[in-house]
């Protein structure tokens, strides 16, 4: 039940590349839970690692 529900927060996760190549990545309702890294891959689990985090706080 909780994997679902992250899982679910996550498919709604806004990804953009910025200028510096980097990407950055969000998720609306979820303020302060972002990430940002080199690659897309690593940002989406950057994204999920902390979104999992901010859910056991």
């Amino acid at each position: 039940m909780l994997s679902e529900y992250l899982e679910k927060q996550l498919k709604k996760a806004k990804f953009k590349k910025l200028k510096d190549g980097s990407h950055f990545g969000s998720i609306p309702g979820f303020p302060g839970i972002w990430s940002n890294k080199k690659t897309l891959i690593a940002a989406k689990k950057e994204l999920q690692e902390v979104l999992e985090e901010w859910f056991f706080l």
